[in-house]
């Protein structure tokens, strides 16, 4: 008599062992996030099973390292695959941000700094404002060039700034273009002095002036009477100033400013003079009368800087109130 035991007949499972694929752990913020894949170190999977493993990264789109948890969907393996210090890794998107120049008239409002982007080098919908770009330049108000440098801040890009002068952009401040008019003086006594003509002295800015002056700023002017060709001071004037008009030139200056000046005049009123007490001898010479004039004595008035030679008279004598010739 034969008796039988009932047998089992056992499949095992099939093992494996399973390497991460570095290349598939990193992707650029933006780009679609990469199917995780790993190489078989150890035994084999058959070429007709199909999704037999997957791996799955922790949520997240943003710049940062990601965990990766492993899913096997095929109980017939017994896999072996170590992800306890695997990281998917989303890096910075590189954009570059061109930061552009800038030019103010000197005492106008400043103007505002500017850089380019092409907004559709960044991701999803990104926009400029979310790389929070912040433009500064070298402190300054005066006519000069100023560095212009940026910074930014957002994890999910690698800005790389252009300038356009190497490390730095420039903000050019430049000179402020003024005309200016020298005050005409007109009514001047031929009394008056030096020191009165020139607490007269002044300026204004001219009414076809591209700009006028900063307040606050102050123009340093040099001026020059000049009459008949001969520079004015203190210690010619008394013996050169005459009835008429005279330029009255000008030089200005500050650094800060392009200053064209147009010309001003003095207008001295000529004295009032008297003749009196006239005596006149007559010298003849060739047969004609010739009238000897004492012009410090028969002239009255303000002629401390006349000379014989400057004035001039004409002489008509006259007997019993009827001009003669005799």
């Amino acid at each position: 008599e034969v008796s039988y035991e009932k047998g089992t007949y056992t499949v095992a499972k099939r093992g494996i062992e399973l390497v991460v694929n570095e290349g598939t752990l990193t992707s650029v913020y933006g780009e679609s996030i990469k199917t995780i894949t790993a190489n078989i170190k150890t035994g084999e999977i058959l070429a007709s099973d199909k999704n037999v493993y997957e791996f799955e990264k922790e949520e997240g789109v943003e710049v940062g390292n990601y965990g990766v948890k492993f899913i096997q969907d095929n109980d017939n393996y017994d896999i072996t695959v170590d992800v306890s210090n695997v990281k998917y890794v989303i890096t910075a998107k590189p954009v570059t941000v061109t930061v552009n120049d800038a030019t103010q008239v000197y005492g106008e409002e400043e103007t505002k700094l500017t850089y380019a982007l092409n907004e559709e080098d960044l991701a999803y919908e990104d926009s400029k404002e979310d790389l929070n770009i912040v433009l500064n330049r070298t402190q300054g108000k005066n006519v000069g060039s100023y560095d212009i440098t940026a910074a930014y801040e957002n994890k999910n890009y690698s800005v790389t700034f252009v300038y356009t002068n190497g490390k730095a952009s420039k903000y050019k401040i430049t000179v402020r273009k003024i005309t200016i008019k020298v005050n005409d003086i007109s009514d001047f006594a031929f009394s008056n002095t030096y020191e009165d003509f020139v607490n007269l002295l002044g300026f204004s800015v001219d009414a076809d002036s591209e700009y006028t002056i900063v307040d606050g700023d102050i123009i340093n002017v040099t001026y020059t009477l000049t009459i008949n060709g001969t520079v004015i001071n203190a210690s010619n004037y008394s013996s050169m100033i005459c009835g008429g008009k005279h330029d009255i030139l000008a030089e200005a200056s500050n650094d800060n400013y392009d200053i064209t000046v147009v010309k001003g005049s003095l207008e001295v009123t000529k004295p009032k003079v008297s003749v009196k007490d006239i005596v006149t001898e007559f010298v003849y010479d060739d047969g004609n009368a010739i009238p000897v004039f004492d012009w410090t004595k028969n002239i009255s008035g303000k002629l401390d800087s006349a000379n014989e030679r400057s004035f001039k008279a004409t002489f008509k004598r006259l007997v019993n109130g009827a001009e003669t010739s005799e």
